[in-house]
């Protein structure tokens, strides 16, 4: 049981970044007001104030921080989206 809850999730999530990543894919280049909302080493987790994205930031960044964020990736092939500190 807990398996195909683990499976449903995974599904649901690659169904998410695969949309983020079309509602994303014409936009490359620009950059978006964000807010950090989880801080690793060398990369981040931010949300994106419009549209409403998650998504993986290359850069140094303290979480709770608002940001400029540059779309660097989005590729809906392998429902990836990646932005840059702008």
């Amino acid at each position: 049981m807990a398996a195909a809850g683990s499976l449903a999730g995974q599904v649901d999530r690659l169904a998410v970044d695969t949309v983020e990543a079309a509602s994303l894919s014409t936009r490359v280049g620009e950059d978006f007001d964000a807010t950090v909302i989880a801080a690793r080493a060398r990369s981040a987790t931010i949300q994106l104030v419009s549209p409403a994205v998650t998504a993986s930031c290359d850069g140094i960044l303290v979480a709770g921080t608002h940001i400029r964020a540059r779309l660097d990736v989005a590729d809906i092939a392998s429902a990836t989206v990646r932005f840059s500190v702008a």
